[in-house]
């Protein structure tokens, strides 16, 4: 769950389902045309928000490489990698151009932020969808030769969030009573944590 418009929600995060693996999301979903690859499912979001492009698929880690089936999917499309300006953004990128290359995928775009260290939900924060204007001049395009040629080292480390952690205070009365509203109604109960 994610607040996209304002304000911008950084509290949330998402969860996966248990047993999910890594890997790239959203090849199901991929339609005829132009598509954009990028990593993480917040930058796709404000990135499928902007309508520039028809379908696109997200990383859920840096480090995943592309798998046939992507790979295959790409065939014969326009991609645009929209990298993160972070070192580990980067490094994904030029992963992700030499494997699109070594299977024959030329037709390829780079978009990086202007500003070290952001992403496209950086970007997109407080910003309507509609005022492309303003996205588009936050960041630069470039080539396969002038993304290859980027020392990964010369971007700041990916930011870590800080989720902050919900704790209530323990309401021992509450406790009772719902332990007293269990043992009356003849229900089974465990009290594992007061955390919800």
């Amino acid at each position: 769950i994610r607040g996209l418009y304002k304000p911008f929600s950084r509290a949330t995060k998402s969860l996966g389902i248990r047993g999910w693996k890594n890997g790239l999301c959203g090849l199901s979903e991929l339609s005829e045309g132009s598509v954009f690859l990028c990593e993480g499912e917040k930058d796709f979001l404000a990135l499928k928000a902007t309508a520039i492009w028809d379908s696109g698929l997200f990383s859920t880690t840096a480090s995943i490489g592309l798998s046939l089936d992507v790979l295959y999917a790409m065939e014969g499309r326009h991609v645009t990698i929209c990298a993160q300006a972070d070192m580990q953004g980067i490094k994904a990128a030029q992963k992700w151009v030499n494997e699109l290359i070594d299977f024959g995928v030329d037709n390829l775009d780079i978009l990086i932020p202007k500003i070290k260290g952001e992403d496209w939900a950086d970007l997109m924060n407080g910003n309507r969808y509609g005022e492309l204007r303003n996205f588009i001049s936050a960041f630069n395009k470039h080539s396969v030769e002038e993304l290859l040629a980027m020392d990964p080292n010369d971007f700041p480390e990916a930011k870590k969030e800080e989720i902050p952690r919900f704790s209530p205070r323990w309401d021992r009365g509450f406790t009772q009573r719902l332990k007293d509203a269990c043992w009356e109604n003849n229900l089974p109960y465990v009290l594992r944590s007061t955390t919800p």
